[in-house]
């Protein structure tokens, strides 16, 4: 059963997609529903910030804006498994369906392959840049840049410093920009009790606040 928020749901009357590509488009339209959504808010978030700035002489460390500032989304994508994909049936054509671990043998790298053309379907029109991998192509996790929006995926525990790299400006200082929209595309990450070392020196209430505090922009099944 499709479920999408308040964001998508401003949209025509949705029925739950039976194919990937019924999947794709859905969660294309809801995502552009977002920026059209957002646009307004993201000015505002940029007067603010310029009055801030000129109102306060010490400027906040970088973990804290990026971790509690801008506007953040999560996007969630069902994988479609090639195993189950009837011979000579196209991609997004393809019937959909919740998969097991078992489906995917090569893991997250596996995963991250099946992704990758959803992302971009969803993404198509607006030009994207794919950036390539955070890490370690072992670590299925990519990243894709508009102008003003970073989205990643696949995180999970074990890659989540560097999701949090990238979201306070390590990897470059767009995410910082005012206005600037984060995308978390299928995360995987379950609580601060599993996430690793690079949160030892954080603040484990702070953490989980940031966990909690992503907007579900689009989910096709629970």
């Amino acid at each position: 059963m499709a479920q999408l928020n308040n964001i998508s749901q401003r949209g025509p009357s949705l029925t739950a997609p039976k194919t990937v590509g019924a999947v794709v488009r859905q969660a294309r339209d809801a995502f552009r529903r977002y920026r059209q959504d957002t646009t307004a808010a993201k000015q505002q978030q940029q007067q603010q910030q310029q009055q801030q700035q000129q109102q306060d002489a010490s400027p906040q460390q970088p973990s804290v804006q990026s971790l509690q500032g801008g506007t953040r989304l999560t996007l969630q994508l069902p994988l479609p498994v090639a195993s189950m994909a009837p011979p000579g049936v196209q991609l997004m054509d393809q019937s959909f369906s919740l998969f097991d671990e078992g489906d995917w043998p090569g893991g997250i790298v596996q995963r991250f392959r099946a992704l990758r053309p959803l992302v971009e379907g969803v993404l198509e029109g607006y030009d994207p840049q794919f950036l390539g991998m955070l890490e370690s192509p072992a670590d299925g996790f990519g990243c894709w840049a508009l102008p003003d929006t970073t989205l990643a995926g696949i995180g999970t525990n074990a890659t989540f410093a560097s999701f949090a790299k990238l979201c306070e400006g390590g990897y470059g200082s767009r995410p910082l920009e005012a206005g600037h929209s984060m995308v978390a595309i299928n995360p995987d990450w379950t609580g601060p009790a599993d996430i690793g070392q690079f949160w030892e020196r954080m603040n484990g209430v702070l953490l989980a606040g940031w966990l909690a505090g992503w907007l579900a922009g689009w989910c096709s099944c629970t």
